[in-house]
């Protein structure tokens, strides 16, 4: 599940647990924080089924991968270590990787793709660019 506090408006979730297939895209979370509307941007989403909602007890995060990285023009600068518009990723141990920008000191440990944009759209003040390669 994930943290109603690390989610917002335009990030990307999955209704399933490990899901390399199904993505929605936050439209809006609902006034009590329990429900979200979203668009379905997943390659087996049916035309008249792309808008929905959803209980936030049932989005998980997408892991952030090597491949989500590349997809995101994040070039690989050696093993483990990714670097795109001076965002430096590294990944840890457990799956868990940091992002640091360059200008400043801070890190932020990161497991799924709503904090990766969360944490680029807080270094950068732009929006994470995703396109997801199914």
């Amino acid at each position: 599940m994930i943290d109603i506090e690390d989610l917002r408006v335009g990030n990307f979730v999955t209704p399933k647990l490990y899901s390399e297939s199904h993505y929605y895209k936050v439209e809006s979370i609902s006034e009590n924080k329990e429900t979200i509307t979203f668009t379905n941007i997943s390659k087996y989403a049916e035309p008249g089924n792309l808008k929905g909602e959803i209980a936030l007890s049932a989005c998980f995060l997408i892991p952030v991968t090597p491949e989500l990285l590349e997809a995101c023009s994040f070039i690989q600068t050696s093993p483990q270590v990714y670097v795109y518009d001076n965002m430096i990723v590294q990944f840890k141990r457990y799956g868990i990787a940091h992002v640091q920008a360059n200008k400043n000191d801070v890190q932020v440990a990161i497991e799924g793709v709503n904090e990766l944009q969360n944490a680029y759209r807080h270094f950068t003040n732009k929006e994470l660019n995703i396109v997801f390669n199914y």
